[in-house]
């Protein structure tokens, strides 16, 4: 008796009905949606499975992939939604950490320098958000001294429709997400 194989996916999108359907067998499928971070052992994978798939199988496979990250088993229903924040801010992580380079580079610091700076104020403001379990605006608020420098940068951040512009980000990648799903 051998064990039944696990179709494993990450097309984007595609749902395990949608899966089982091309599949056209009753069978374990699990959906993951890793993250380019994974290369480097910092990604954050989310996963789904349908009814065939056992916790067991879904630990196996997180185990198997440990290298790469953290694992969330989540809802399907999140999945799309998930795999938007989990996929997508890491390009957009990467245009604010160019352009916060740029502006540091326009300021006079040297173009290895400030990209070094950006990048290790989003990792380290990103690991206090996870660490401290804390709200980010409340961190943010601690950050800002009355007329200090960072509630200008605030102002012109909020100015510019920072926000705004990442909510529309999220909300058109989702959409794009769903519309590969029906193809």
């Amino acid at each position: 008796e051998g064990d039944a194989f696990c179709l494993v996916s990450m097309a984007a999108g595609l749902s395990l009905a949608r899966l089982a359907e091309m599949t056209g067998i009753a069978c374990p499928i699990v959906r993951i949606m890793p993250n380019t971070p994974c290369a480097i052992g910092k990604g954050m994978t989310l996963v789904v499975k349908n009814e065939y798939a056992g916790e067991a199988q879904a630990d196996e496979l997180c185990a198997l992939l440990a290298a790469a990250g953290e694992f969330d088993v989540i809802e399907e229903s999140l999945m799309d939604a998930g795999s938007v924040i989990s996929g997508c801010v890491g390009a957009w992580a990467q245009m604010f950490i160019e352009a916060l380079a740029d502006g540091a580079v326009e300021a006079g610091v040297p173009r290895a320098k400030a990209q070094r700076y950006a990048a290790g104020a989003v990792l380290g403001a990103a690991a206090l958000t996870l660490e401290s379990g804390r709200h980010p605006g409340r961190l943010k608020d601690e950050v800002c001294s009355p007329a200090g420098s960072t509630i200008a940068g605030v102002h012109a951040l909020e100015r510019a429709g920072l926000r705004g512009a990442a909510m529309d980000a999220v909300a058109a990648a989702f959409a794009r997400t769903r519309e590969m799903g029906k193809q």
